[in-house]
């Protein structure tokens, strides 16, 4: 996000929230331009990955769908901008300690606006030798920074460093955005499985079905979705982690989970009218049409 010297230091004195909210609309936007599109193929694809009647058309755009993907992006959204104002709360009590007036307090913030307070952590002891010149009587003349042809070589070095400090800024922001993006990337692959399960199921093309998590089955699934292999739900129950920690219809569990869901059939097409009390009874033939049915309940 592009901020102006004289914005930030602004912010500095006035508060963050103006910041705050741009960065929030342009997450927007670049949700809106560049995620949406790449989340509704992943989708499609997933819907690809069950045959089904040559005579059905999957619904690419219904309204579940189209629900999901809002709120897929204001989860990106949220997730982008989360902690931000604690992140900047914990830099400017760091420059208050070393007596920063507003300028020397722009500049020392500047590259941790948009990173998480593990991430300002890390990029401000990345730019120690720039921190300790704001401190330094000759930071005084500290607008000289901005100067396109340094007045001195202490200039041009310190230049450097701050630029250094701004890249190593955008890389932690570039990660973390990969990370929430892919994330969505394997909850809308599930999607489309999920949903094409669910148009066939309403169109009677499938039965009743239920859910069972299955992990990448090899030494790098993490311990949470070694708890979660295998555990069986029903089609719209949602799944919590071993703590109960709610998790969702299907995976990711977790940034950069690998695991998607087996759809298992337990009732065939036809069934779907029956109370819940009459598909948990005993009596209740587990493999039967709902014309069956009716016959068994009159013998």
């Amino acid at each position: 996000m592009s901020i102006g010297d004289e914005e930030l230091e602004a912010a500095v004195v006035n508060g963050f929230e103006g910041v705050i909210q741009k960065y929030r609309a342009e997450y927007e936007e670049f949700a809106e331009e560049n995620l949406i599109p790449i989340w509704k193929n992943a989708i499609r694809v997933g819907a690809q990955s069950i045959d089904s009647d040559n005579a059905f058309e999957f619904d690419s755009d219904s309204d579940d769908i189209r629900k999901w993907l809002d709120s897929c992006s204001r989860s990106f959204v949220n997730a982008a901008v989360s902690n931000l104002d604690r992140s900047i709360a914990n830099t400017l009590q760091k420059c208050r300690k070393r007596g920063f007036n507003s300028t020397q307090t722009a500049y020392a913030i500047r590259p941790m606006i948009g990173l998480y307070p593990r991430q300002a952590t890390a990029n401000w002891r990345f730019q120690r030798t720039f921190i300790k010149y704001l401190r330094a009587p000759s930071a005084r003349n500290i607008k000289s920074l901005r100067l396109k042809n340094p007045i001195s070589d202490e200039i041009r070095a310190l230049q450097e460093k701050l630029e250094g400090a701004l890249d190593y800024s955008l890389e932690q922001i570039k990660e973390r955005a990969k990370q929430l993006a892919e994330s969505g990337l394997v909850g809308a692959f599930n999607k489309g499985l999920y949903e094409l399960v669910r148009q066939l199921m309403e169109r009677e093309l499938m039965g009743l079905h239920e859910k069972v998590w299955v992990t990448a089955q090899d030494p790098k699934v993490c311990d949470v979705c070694i708890m979660l292999s295998g555990k069986t739900v029903g089609f719209y129950e949602a799944f919590y982690d071993h703590t109960g920690k709610f998790i969702g219809q299907f995976p990711p569990a977790h940034p950069h989970c690998r695991c998607t869901i087996f759809y298992r059939e337990i009732l065939p097409p036809g069934l779907d009218d029956l109370t819940p009390e009459a598909m948990t009874s005993p009596n209740t033939p587990p493999y039967c049409h709902k014309s069956d049915f009716a016959i068994e309940l009159q013998t």
